[in-house]
């Protein structure tokens, strides 16, 4: 089973269904079959929704996506790992499955209690560099990461770019930017990084796996386009070598 966390833009709550975070978790679990999913949705406030704009300036923040990266993702991860401390309690370690902004919630869990995971995808993530290669690095061995990155993402590019924490201050991202190889003491085995819109990649893996990566603009074809599926089976099967 393979838990998945959706990012940004979400309101599990909201009496409106386009807030939900219903669609895309269905589409996590297609990228993902044929393992068994789990979902874990979060509210991490709308773009654009006047009640979440006003809560955003009562925390002190300048727009809703500063509010959900700075308060309400490193909230939630308290959530999250207890709620992955009480399924590895009967069945050990969990895999992850994380998108966008639900890789800092993922991130800052791990952190806290890495021994509760096994493996864990992060797909867009849109956690800052500065704060995810710590993390990273002193996960233990038996924490498997496989970081799927997409360099030309234009809404990590604008919006975790320079909307976390603040404005006016263009961030490395994760996602769009990766660790290596700026930084090589992270080159270790439990950590795999690939870029979707790399022609060399693509071709890689083509030839190795017959693999058709595509990797977009848009923040989704990561996990919607059906050619990049095959990478994520093999990551949580351990068959990816890179």
């Amino acid at each position: 089973m393979i838990l998945t966390v959706h990012g940004f833009n979400t309101n599990p709550y909201s009496p409106n269904p386009d807030d939900h975070p219903t669609a895309q978790q269905c589409d996590f679990a297609k990228a993902l079959e044929p393992y068994t999913t789990k979902p874990f949705n979060w509210y991490s406030a709308v773009q654009g929704n006047w009640p979440d704009i006003k809560k955003a300036w009562r925390a002190g923040r300048l727009h809703t996506y500063s509010y959900a990266y700075q308060d309400l993702a490193p909230k939630t991860a308290v959530d999250f790992l207890a709620f992955v401390v009480r399924i590895a309690a009967r069945s050990g370690p969990v895999d992850v499955f994380a998108h966008s902004l639900g890789s800092r919630v993922v991130l800052q869990a791990a952190r806290l209690s890495p021994k509760s995971f096994r493996r864990i995808c992060l797909i867009n993530a849109a956690e800052r560099v500065e704060i995810a290669y710590p993390i990273i690095k002193n996960l233990p061995p038996s924490v498997k990461i496989l970081n799927v990155c997409v360099k030309g993402d234009k809404v990590l590019d604008k919006l975790a770019g320079y909307c976390s924490p603040g404005l006016f201050r263009k961030e490395k991202i994760l996602g769009q930017d990766g660790l290596l190889p700026s930084q090589q003491e992270i080159t270790k085995a439990n950590y795999k990084e690939i870029f979707l819109d790399d022609p060399l990649m693509q071709q890689r893996l083509k030839e190795k796996y017959y693999l058709e990566l595509k990797g977009g603009g848009d923040h989704h074809t990561s996990y919607k386009h059906v050619g990049n599926h095959g990478l994520f089976y093999r990551f949580f099967n351990d068959e990816l070598e890179l």
